[in-house]
């Protein structure tokens, strides 16, 4: 027991001990006995509370007091008295009862419970259809509760939303949709209380609907905002202050179509017919709302800056074109006129004296708004002399090589508009002074160009180029060496040893050169050379003086002879340029006449020897005839010639023949004689033939079947020999004799094939010179696709590959009736999302043939005899009668689906609602429904009536069957057995409810 219990028993007993005292207790306290009922509970009242009573707590009340008094503690201990309140609402407390005539007591624990549930009280509403129903905008119920402090924020509802029909009232009010909007209400305790109310979207008459207001005048809107038709800027309509379209529950449809009139530029007047249909009885309401797209913004124009004008050229007046601002509208084109004091327009004004002068632009644009900017033009004279230089001048420089010339010489009658004030001239084009100077520098250089600067009064200045010519007319100063004798064996062209003359030029010396007369002894050197020297300046002036030069001779011959020689005849000739030839020694200028002459021996050991004697004649001392040989040198020359190279023969390439004859004989071949390549003509050839009818160098002759190589050998004067070999096929050229069997019958095997086996079509095939190497046929397999009589060739080669063919025909067999096709049986049966059972409907199966049939009354249909082996698509299909099972009611599912209101809950009705097959649900496929409904259309023209998918399809997305292609088709790859429960479920296209 808590100890705050504990203490309240002892203050009871101490309390009735001292009553004892002061009063005697007689025996009626044993009488009293107080007993407590054990756990005790207590629900408070409506108020949120309950007052407990000793009837409440004792078992029975006895009859000996009524002086009973009912104490309470909470579970903190704290004394309460006798009635509880919320704030014990699911605790345990303690209740002590007391006998205050007895002191007797009993205690007991009592549960409090809060047993009464909330209260609220729902009120059923009207609101239009175009208003919001959320409770923030229609308020909520009264909630109520004992202990709990509720409020509208502790509520919480769900929404049954229903579409009614057209001509639906309630309260006799026209309502086009109900809400049964279900409140739910939980106190503390968790006890919970609803009601349900019932919200009424109440049809909106026509008179009651306010269409936009025109936008004309100051409401207009501005031209700038009319692109096109489509992109016009569109108001709602309002209906009790809320927005009404075709997204309200209102059984409206709002349309309108725009008709445009141009007024001015691009400005625009829009006449919009709105039309109000109400779709359940088709009376149309219209208005016409006028829009104006009005330019009421004048042009932008933007002076350039102002500007400073010139006066012209030959006068002190200017020629003005008033320059063009930057000018641009909104919306329509424009003008711009400019004004001053000379008058309007861009156009030139002539004549326009120095000055300031202000010019206005106006810009008006086709709506008669108008922008103005004002610039100011300065009139100034910029006009520098006009100046004229003479066209080409020619100088000479001086002895010392210079030369000036005045700058007024360079003028040809220059002018200025009003006075000139100084004629200078440069050649830098940066330093101008009166006078300008040339010097020998110049000459390379030129023409010179001079620039003439004239300056008037101003201090503008302009200036000219002209040429200036820089000669030199004075010719250089020379002097030639002296006379001297040289030896004819000297360089009488060296002039370290003859002399170089001097000269000298007053600008530049350019040239120093000489040019020799020579007249000497063409034999033997000797004679006079007459050497003229010249001096050229620059300017091509020139001076000439002549030196004479004696040319002797007082030198010996010395000759040396070549050396003997050995030489390889194949390697290397006998000319002099090899064997060598004599040479003469030291410095001479002789008329030297060298010849030859050759004798062959032969010899033992070697093939030849030759014995070569020379002979050196100097022409300028030897004297013919004379019996004296002075200048007269012999020599003979021994040149041994030897031979260590084989000849070269040049055989024939490999050769094939072929044996044309039928027995195999030996074929005659004419092989042309082989050529050989040596030093020594003399050569012996022979070969090694067994065939040859002859021997040497010639090898023909009859050779039989098989390949032949014949080596060839050449022998030269010298023993040295050289070998090739010729390689000769024959070739046997007849192909084999074929003889293919007739009539022959071939057998599948099981498996319903066979390859041909050659040797079964050949009946006793041979060849003339070998035997058969090969055997092949075409085609050499064959099917069940092949039975009955199959042309068919056998080819057969020898050994030398020569090829022959025959062709039979043949007759394939099924003895196993391997070939025969099996059938298969497809059943299948085609029923609506709910289970409901579509007769008459077409079932295609297309493959290599194609089958049709019906559905019967239970939605079943069966194909049977299909060949197996093959792939299929069966496809399900049925059209007509688009109106069944189609009504109000749809049109107003697909919409609350389209506004989020009330989803459509299986991929199966999203494909219904889709009855113009876009892959999406929109406004579209309720226009289309409702024209359907209303007997515009007959049928839908963007889907059949019926749509089928795959019934063991699973969607990916059941919220978008779209998201991904569903099954229409289902397609039998290789159907090799019988196929049962080939289901489709059948989709009745706008009925959205499953009510066919």
């Amino acid at each position: 027991m808590p100890k705050s219990k504990n203490r309240y028993t002892i203050a009871v007993a101490v309390w009735y001990v001292f009553f004892c005292v002061l009063f005697t207790c007689t025996s009626v306290t044993a009488q009293c006995v107080l007993v407590c009922n054990n756990d005790v509970q207590i629900a408070l009242n409506n108020n949120g509370i309950a007052q407990v009573t000793p009837a409440l707590i004792l078992e029975n009340i006895p009859n000996c007091s009524t002086n009973l008094d009912v104490q309470i503690v909470d579970q903190n201990g704290q004394n309460i008295g006798n009635v509880l309140t919320c704030d014990q609402v699911n605790q345990v407390v303690t209740a002590h009862i007391v006998d205050l005539t007895t002191g007797n007591s009993c205690s007991t624990n009592i549960t409090v419970l809060d047993n009464l549930p909330p209260t609220i009280n729902c009120i059923d509403q009207f609101i239009y259809c175009n208003q919001p129903a959320d409770p923030q905008t229609i308020g909520y119920p009264q909630v109520y509760d004992n202990c709990t402090n509720l409020t509208a924020t502790d509520l919480s509802y769900f929404d049954n939303i229903t579409p009614l029909d057209c001509n639906e009232s309630m309260n006799g009010r026209s309502v086009a949709a109900k809400i049964e909007r279900t409140w739910l209400a939980m106190d503390a305790s968790g006890w919970t209380s609803s009601c349900v109310q019932h919200i009424y979207f109440e049809n909106i008459p026509a008179s009651m609907v306010i269409f936009p207001e025109d936008r004309v005048g100051v409401s207009a809107y501005s031209c700038e905002e009319f692109t096109n038709l489509g992109d016009l800027p569109v108001e709602d309509l309002y209906a009790f202050n809320e927005i009404i379209n075709n997204d309200t529950w209102c059984q409206w449809t709002i349309f309108y179509s725009d008709q445009t009139f141009p007024t001015c530029g691009e400005a625009m007047l829009v006449y919009r017919d709105w039309e109000l249909i109400n779709w359940c009885s088709g009376v149309t309401h219209t208005h016409t709302q006028l829009l104006d797209f009005a330019d009421q913004t004048p042009p932008t124009i933007q002076c350039i800056s102002d500007t400073i004008i010139a006066v012209n050229t030959y006068e002190c007046t200017a020629t003005v074109e008033l320059p063009v601002p930057v000018v641009s509208d909104n919306c329509s084109e424009f003008t711009v006129t400019p004004y001053w004091e000379f008058g309007y327009g861009f156009e030139p004004f002539e004549h326009v004296p120095l000055g300031t002068y202000p010019v206005e632009y106006t810009a008006t644009d086709l709506c008669g708004n108008t922008a103005t900017c004002i610039i100011y033009i300065e009139i100034i004279d910029l006009t520098p002399p006009q100046v004229f230089c003479d066209n080409i001048l020619n100088i000479s420089v001086l002895q010392d090589g210079t030369a000036a010339i005045p700058a007024s010489v360079l003028d040809e009658n220059s002018r200025d508009n009003c006075s000139i004030s100084s004629i200078q001239a440069s050649r830098d084009g940066i330093n101008f002074s009166d006078m300008i100077f040339f010097d020998c520098t110049d000459i390379e250089n030129s023409p010179i160009r001079v620039q003439l600067k004239v300056t008037d009064h101003k201090g503008f200045s302009n200036s000219c180029q002209t040429d200036v010519f820089v000669y030199d007319y004075l010719a250089p100063l020379i002097t030639c060496p002296a006379d001297i004798t040289v030896q004819c064996q000297q360089n009488y062209t060296d002039l370290s040893q003859t002399g170089i003359a001097t000269a000298s030029d007053n600008c530049s010396l350019d040239t120093l050169s000489h040019e020799d007369i020579v007249l000497l002894d063409e034999d033997c050197g000797t004679g006079i050379i007459y050497r003229q020297w010249q001096a050229k300046d620059e300017s091509e002036n020139i001076k000439a003086c002549t030196q004479v030069i004696h040319i002797e001779n007082n030198e010996l011959l010395d000759v040396q002879f070549p050396s003997d020689q050995t030489i390889d005849l194949c390697q290397m000739t006998t000319d002099v340029a090899l064997t060598g030839s004599p040479q003469i020694v030291g410095d001479f200028c002789k008329n030297i006449g060298i010849t030859h002459s050759d004798a062959l021996f032969e010899i033992d050991g070697n093939c030849s020897k030759i014995a070569r004697s020379w002979i050196v004649v100097d022409w300028c001392v030897y004297v013919a005839n004379s019996g004296i040989n002075n200048g007269r040198y012999e020599h003979t020359q021994w040149i041994t010639i030897e031979d260590s190279t084989p000849p070269v023969l040049q055989c024939l390439a490999e050769t094939t023949i072929y044996n044309e004859a039928n027995d195999c004989s030996a074929v005659f071949m004419n092989i042309p004689t082989v050529q050989v390549i040596d030093c020594d003509p003399n050569i012996t050839i022979q070969h090694d033939s067994e065939f040859a009818d002859q021997m040497g160098s010639n090898a023909s002759g009859f050779y039989p079947i098989g390949e032949h190589v014949i080596t060839f050998t050449a022998t030269d004067f010298c023993g040295n020999m050289g070998t090739c070999s010729y390689t000769l096929h024959v070739l046997d050229r007849q192909a084999p004799n074929i003889i293919c069997a007739q009539n022959k019958s071939i057998d599948l095997d099981h498996s319903g094939t066979i390859i041909i086996d050659p040797n079964w079509i050949d009946d006793g095939s041979f060849d003339n010179c070998s035997n058969i190497l090969s055997k092949s046929v075409q085609p050499n397999q064959f099917s069940c696709l092949d039975t009955g009589y199959q042309n068919i060739t056998l080819y057969i080669s020898d050994e030398f590959n020569n090829i022959d063919s025959c062709q039979t025909t043949i007759y394939i067999n099924d003895p196993s009736n391997a070939c025969t096709t099996p059938t298969a049986q497809i059943e299948g049966q085609t029923m609506t999302e709910k289970g409901k059972a579509i007769k008459d409907v077409k079932i295609e199966l297309r493959g290599d043939m194609i089958l049709e049939n019906w559905t019967d009354t239970a939605g079943l249909f069966t194909m049977d005899d299909i060949p197996m082996y093959d792939t299929y698509s069966l496809t399900p299909f049925k059209d007509g009668d688009d109106i069944d099972g189609i009504s109000t009611f749809d049109l107003v599912l697909m919409q609350q689906h389209i506004l989020g209101i009330h989803l459509l809950d299986s991929p199966y009705k999203l494909i219904a609602a889709d009855v113009n097959n876009s892959g999406t649900i929109t406004t579209f496929d309720v226009i289309i429904t409702r024209q359907l409904i209303l007997n515009i259309i007959q049928d839908y023209p963007q889907s059949p009536a019926w749509r089928f998918v795959a019934s063991d399809h699973i969607f990916p997305n059941p919220n978008n069957p779209f998201s991904f292609p569903f099954p229409e088709v289902f397609v039998l790859e290789n159907l090799d057995t019988n196929i049962q429960n080939l289901d489709f479920i059948a989709i009745k296209m706008g009925d959205v409810n499953g009510s066919w």
